[in-house]
């Protein structure tokens, strides 16, 4: 019944995209917009046992499955149907969005901006790392400070549990 949920909820996505791109393209605006579309985290669906996110808060771990989100893009300078299985970060979009709208990147960031080409798409990243709590409303109190820290080079995922009040 869940994962049934589940689809249905992607279903229901997928069908106001369908609805904006309309909107778009009836005002002829299609050609002229960057449409982006991603996630903050994946879902287990009993791939480990467990449905969710939320056993980053009751186990306090972490499966490619809720690490591994998303990335649409849409757009001008974009070549329509390429897809690409290397890894990107979300603070990769900051950098993405600027070259893609022809603006100044800020400097100093931490994102690398993702290259589209007519060969496929780049994202130039050998690793992505994650910092993240195990908070959540089913997260034990004395455990809501802790962090979950990995690394991950798309094959391989090393987590760690820094425990607050414990040094590493």
């Amino acid at each position: 019944i869940l994962v049934g949920l589940y689809v249905e909820d992607i279903e229901a996505v997928d069908a106001v995209l369908g609805r904006i791109f309309a909107v778009l393209s009836a005002k002829d605006q299609l050609e002229n917009t960057v449409v982006v579309v991603t996630a903050d985290h994946g879902e287990e669906l009993f791939d480990h046992g467990w449905v969710g996110h939320a056993s980053t808060a009751i186990q306090a771990k972490l499966e490619s499955e809720v690490l591994r989100v998303p990335l649409i893009v849409a757009g001008p300078g974009v070549p329509p149907g390429k897809t690409h299985d290397g890894l990107v970060q979300h603070v990769d979009l900051l950098p993405t969005l600027c070259r893609l709208l022809r603006l100044e990147t800020p400097p100093d960031l931490d994102g690398r901006a993702v290259r589209f080409g007519r060969r496929g798409v780049s994202s130039r990243r050998d690793a992505v790392y994650f910092d993240t709590s195990t908070g959540g409303n089913l997260t034990p109190t004395e455990r809501r400070r802790d962090r979950l820290r990995g690394v991950s080079d798309g094959r391989c995922l090393l987590v760690r549990t820094a425990v607050a009040g414990r040094p590493p």
